[in-house]
């Protein structure tokens, strides 16, 4: 089956998109340690010795990945959590209605639905959840990150913190749509 069409958006789709930059910049910032590691120890003829700090080097090569991927990884789960507590509360499964309606693409705007997967962070929101919004605050004065504060369904008040182009993006969609 050779079928070039892209498929429909799914949770895994958006996890992917956000993890794949930081899991680049892990290897890099390892790779380049262990390039240091190797330059330290031709310059100095560490008594290690050639054998040994090609294998510390990797070892460190490895655990900067796995650290730098692993806390990075975090940052998304939030928007993951809120994700499936739509699904619940509103009964239907994300990847259905991506199937239903033929969103392929982790950046797309309709009345319907806010989905955006970048700068490390997922915002995906379903426009029947959202009752309100309450505010939008400037959390660092300095206008790069915002939290708006909505109001859902379930009148549960949810705090959504990201950057300020993001932010100002849901909050834009959320009143086009309210009108």
């Amino acid at each position: 089956m050779n079928d070039n069409s892209p498929s429909q958006i799914t949770k895994w789709i958006l996890y992917r998109t956000i993890i794949r930059p930081v899991a680049l910049l892990g290897f890099g910032v390892g790779g380049i340690f262990f390039v240091i590691v190797q330059l330290i120890t031709l310059i100095t003829d560490d008594p290690l010795g050639w054998h040994e700090s090609i294998m510390f080097g990797f070892g460190m090569c490895l655990l900067l990945f796995a650290i730098i991927t692993g806390v990075c990884s975090i940052k998304p789960l939030n928007g993951f959590l809120r994700l499936g507590t739509q699904e619940k509360i509103m009964n239907f499964s994300f990847s259905d209605e991506m199937k239903k309606n033929n969103i392929t693409q982790t950046e797309y705007i309709n009345d319907q639905w806010f989905v955006s997967a970048k700068d490390a962070a997922v915002l995906v929101f379903r426009r029947d959840y959202i009752r309100e919004i309450k505010e939008v605050i400037d959390v660092n004065d300095a206008g790069l990150v915002f939290m708006v504060v909505i109001v859902t369904v379930d009148n549960r008040e949810v705090r959504i913190k990201g950057l300020a182009k993001n932010i100002t993006a849901m909050v834009d969609w959320y009143l086009e749509t309210q009108k």
